[in-house]
């Protein structure tokens, strides 16, 4: 029994013995850091949709023609017999407000005329016509065209008329002869009214042109952007490739649905790029292509020289300190590994050789942020203090890292929102037109790593809206014919 005892302990020190060499040994071996990656990477960027409606609300159209149409705008002498003894002289002004409505598929412009009628000769001679009391009567002329764009970008309607309503019959009283005038105006009105509508379909087409607004957009979207300085300067700049536009009628608003096909490129600098092409001719976008949501597409990079920079400028010289040790951090270095996102961290004091922590780069879509996720040490040292299980000063020696390090690249993407309304809104509110973007939201961020670079490509979703506020009326237009005869 003895003996059984003297094996049994002689076995269990022998066991404890080369367990204490295998710990010692491996204590001695420091981990093997991931392995460096050594491509350069090439980029693609999908290609961007911009939609960007673009309304005019439906009142500036008659705020524009009560400016531009006023007072009289048609005379003409007429006669109320074929034998022409009696000679009437016949005024339409324009003195009450012009209303243009839209029921969701044409534009309804009511147009109300005043009519004064005075007789200027008769067969009992000029002496007995001034002597009857002139007409002044009243009619409301309706009339209704489709919306479209030509291929300048200019609205094109076809007005025809439709009715006229008499508010009070024009009716001349000579002696005891009533007459009333209203085929005879009916008539000049329905033979002059192609002169009509052809003012209505010119002025407007002159004036409602989407053309000035559109350029501005299409050449501001393809100016540089200067994304950074450090290491070199770098710009961001999107080339138009296509436009089309839809126009659509609803109850207040005349909208063109516009949408902007755009390639993005990086460049070194702002002279060698391809020349903008300039505004292309207007083309009728499907209904199926019809959208509102933008989804822009963006590259943007940083270099780890720059991130060596910043990390070591905030913690390069700090004391990590815990439950009496401490950890001197000497120097820093990111790299892009096989781990994915590591941090070489050289340190002095109670940890001998260098620390490394991986982690994933990712974006949080929720919170629009980045962060570094899985971040942790892969290494055995011969420091007692991380091996005797000193958790707590590895815990805070790897979240100040990730939390500077994530804070570091933010300011990368904090950049986005400023980029697409650089690109988008820039310069282009103002007295005429109001430019909005709303929703603007990262929807992805696909995170890249080369040998020298973190690569982004970042989808970008927002809903701009542009509205033109009001039209330049000009000259004021008069439309007069003297000629006698009906």
């Amino acid at each position: 029994m003895k003996k059984f005892l003297l094996i049994f302990l002689t076995v269990i020190i022998l066991l404890l013995a080369a367990g204490g060499i295998y710990i010692y040994t491996k204590s001695k071996q420091k981990a093997k850091p991931p392995a460096a990656l050594t491509e350069k990477l090439k980029i693609d960027v999908p290609e961007s949709n911009i939609n960007l409606p673009i309304s005019y609300d439906i009142k500036t159209f008659s705020q524009f023609l009560n400016k531009k149409i006023n007072g009289k705008f048609l005379e003409k002498n007429i006669y109320l017999q074929s034998s022409k003894k009696e000679e009437v002289s016949i005024a339409l002004s324009k003195k009450e407000d012009i209303i243009i409505r839209s029921t969701g598929k044409e534009l309804i412009c009511t147009f109300p005329l005043i009519v004064d009628a005075v007789l200027v000769d008769s067969r009992f001679g000029k002496k007995m016509a001034r002597q009857v009391d002139p007409i002044h009567s009243s009619v409301l002329i309706t009339l209704s065209t489709p919306a479209s764009l030509d291929k300048t970008w200019s609205l094109v309607t076809k007005f025809k008329i439709n009715s006229l309503q008499w508010v009070v019959e024009p009716v001349v009283k000579i002696g005891p002869i009533k007459k009333n005038l209203r085929k005879t105006i009916d008539a000049l009105i329905k033979d002059k009214g192609t002169d009509l509508t052809k003012m209505l379909d010119d002025e407007l087409n002159k004036a409602v042109s989407l053309k000035p607004e559109i350029s501005k957009i299409w050449d501001d979207i393809q100016k540089p952007i200067l994304i950074t300085r450090k290491p070199t300067p770098a710009w961001m700049r999107f080339y138009c490739k296509s436009i089309k536009g839809k126009i659509v009628l609803n109850p207040t608003k005349l909208v063109c649905y516009t949408n902007v096909k755009v390639d993005m490129l990086m460049l070194t600098d702002t002279v060698t790029g391809a020349k903008p092409v300039p505004l292309p001719d207007f083309i009728a976008l499907k209904e199926k292509e019809k959208a509102t949501a933008s989804d822009v597409y963006l590259y943007a990079y940083t270099s780890f020289e720059e991130i060596n920079d910043k990390l070591n400028a905030l913690l390069k010289g700090k004391t990590i300190s815990s439950q009496g040790y401490s950890i001197a951090i000497k120097q820093l270095k990111v790299y892009g590994s096989t781990n994915g996102l590591s941090v070489q961290v050289i340190t002095d004091k109670d940890v001998e050789g260098d620390l490394v922590a991986s982690g994933q780069l990712v974006f949080d879509v929720p919170n629009q942020t980045l962060k570094v996720q899985n971040f942790d040490f892969a290494m055995n040292t011969n420091s007692h203090i991380l091996n005797s299980g000193d958790v707590l000063l590895h815990e805070i020696l790897r979240d100040t890292i990730a939390s500077k390090l994530a804070v570091g690249l933010d300011t990368l993407i904090d950049k986005v929102p400023t980029i697409v309304s650089s690109a988008i809104a820039k310069g282009n509110a103002g007295k005429v037109i109001d430019m909005n973007l709303e929703n603007l939201e990262i929807k992805a961020c696909d995170i890249l790593m080369g040998k020298e670079r973190i690569h982004f490509k970042v989808h970008v979703g927002v809903d701009a809206k542009l509205t033109i506020k009001h039209l330049n009326a000009g000259t004021a237009i008069l439309v007069k014919d003297k000629s006698k005869g009906k």
